[in-house]
């Protein structure tokens, strides 16, 4: 597979306000969508690259696996079957399914979106995406 960009950086922590505001206020990040237990922030790379910020409460596998503190990384790719099956193939394990975000959250915006999560050899939790430039 060939890596184009990071796309993502999320993280779950007990600081949910303190770094949205770090993200926003800070680095100048756009909020994108703001909920409860989360914070997603635009980065300036792509249309559907982001800063996500998750409290502990936050308990959406699709998003953050339970149990992952983070940092978590993406790397995007051209195509995720393709990287999915290189990650197989390597004998990484796979964390839950692959999301197609426009299935996953009702949002035809986000047609060709998609993500998983793997455990790389550390033990650490990276993303392999695929987005639209």
């Amino acid at each position: 597979m060939i890596v184009k960009r990071i796309g993502y950086v999320g993280m779950r922590t007990e600081h949910l306000e303190r770094m949205t505001w770090f993200f926003r206020d800070v680095l100048g990040l756009r909020e994108a969508t703001v909920g409860e237990t989360f914070s997603i922030l635009n980065l300036p790379t792509g249309v559907f690259d982001f800063a996500e910020v998750y409290s502990p409460r936050h308990h959406d596998q699709r998003m953050i696996p339970d149990g992952v503190e983070g940092p978590v990384v993406a790397f995007v790719v051209e195509n995720l079957e393709l990287a999915l099956r290189e990650v197989k193939e390597a004998g990484l394990e796979v964390i839950g399914d692959v999301v197609w975000a426009a299935e996953a959250f009702g949002a035809p915006a986000m047609e060709g979106v998609g993500w998983f999560f793997l455990r790389a050899p550390d033990g650490r939790v990276y993303v392999i995406e695929q987005s639209v430039d």
